[in-house]
């Protein structure tokens, strides 16, 4: 068996420890693979999404450039890159990225999210809401993508549509926290506490980590209203 083929079983057997959740393993057996063939840009890209997921962000990235130099039309791993660079807040480079990774391959789901959450953070909602609304015409029954389509459209000031949106993704996922918390905050915006009340109080159970719905809910009380019901300022 020559250096190749072994190098290839090794990826096999590395990708299986990857979708596992068993990154040590992974990354030993990618480390041998490159070994053997330091050509292999599949095992140098896989490598790196290794120690993306381990946050070893330099490693990553002279991984996935090393893949991109060996295979310029590498979808996969140019989408990745963009990943990492957006984990470094370096938007612009990571859209850069993104956008190549997804003018290669344009329904690389992953890719879209990514895209997604960094046009979002940079307030580019329009274009933000066109790959949301791609990856529903993907997966119509995509929660992930529902919900945050429905905080988009709310950050747009589109609250019904975002009311909608919501509430269909937790019809498809009713643990969903942050969307239960989002709809519950769209709720308090339009002045609606009761039913801001009941949704904050589901997110705050679902997820008490989340500070927002503490914050949330903090102001509802001052304006005399908690999971008791409505009451005046000397509790009555």
């Amino acid at each position: 068996m020559g250096d190749e083929t072994r190098s290839a079983a090794l990826v096999e057997c590395a990708g299986r420890h990857l979708e596992e959740g068993r990154l040590d393993e992974a990354l030993a057996d990618y480390d041998a693979a490159v070994e053997l063939d330091p050509g292999s840009a599949r095992a140098l890209a896989e490598r790196g999404e290794v120690h993306r997921r381990l946050e070893r962000h330099d490693r990553a990235l002279a991984d996935l450039d090393r893949a991109v130099e060996l295979d310029p039309r590498y979808a996969w791993a140019i989408g990745t890159r963009g990943q990492v660079l957006s984990g470094l807040d370096r938007d612009e480079d990571a859209l850069a990225d993104l956008d190549r990774a997804l003018e290669l391959e344009p329904d690389l789901d992953w890719a879209l999210e990514e895209r997604a959450q960094v046009l979002d953070a940079l307030g580019r909602h329009e274009k933000a809401l066109a790959d949301l609304d791609r990856l529903v015409e993907l997966d119509p029954g995509y929660a992930w993508a529902i919900g945050v389509r429905g905080q988009v459209l709310a950050a747009m000031g589109r609250d019904e549509e975002a009311l909608a949106a919501l509430s269909h993704a937790l019809e498809l996922a009713p643990d969903l926290a942050w969307a239960m918390g989002h709809r519950g905050l769209v709720h308090l915006a339009r002045d609606h506490p009761a039913e801001a009340l009941a949704d904050l109080t589901r997110a705050a159970e679902l997820d008490p980590d989340d500070p927002d719905w503490a914050e949330a809910l903090d102001e509802l009380a001052q304006d005399g209203l908690d999971e008791d019901g409505p009451h005046d300022a000397d509790g009555g």
